[in-house]
């Protein structure tokens, strides 16, 4: 499980895997968010989080 938390609303979340595909992909309407990683292998993710005032990328290991 992986917990996002943001200061702004979260409008949108994309997981990426090592080599960019698109693994998930979820809307949003609030500051929180948790995703069930259970159907993730192991290995690299990028999460690019789109929030109300911009958009970030954080690195995620799945073990």
């Amino acid at each position: 499980m992986v917990n996002i938390k943001a200061s702004s609303q979260i409008k949108n979340v994309k997981v990426l895997d090592h080599i960019g595909r698109l693994v998930y992909e979820r809307t949003a309407t609030s500051n929180m968010l948790k995703i069930n990683t259970e159907h993730l292998e192991s290995g690299l993710y990028h999460f690019r989080i789109q929030t109300s005032t911009g958009i970030m990328v954080e690195s995620v290991i799945i073990e």
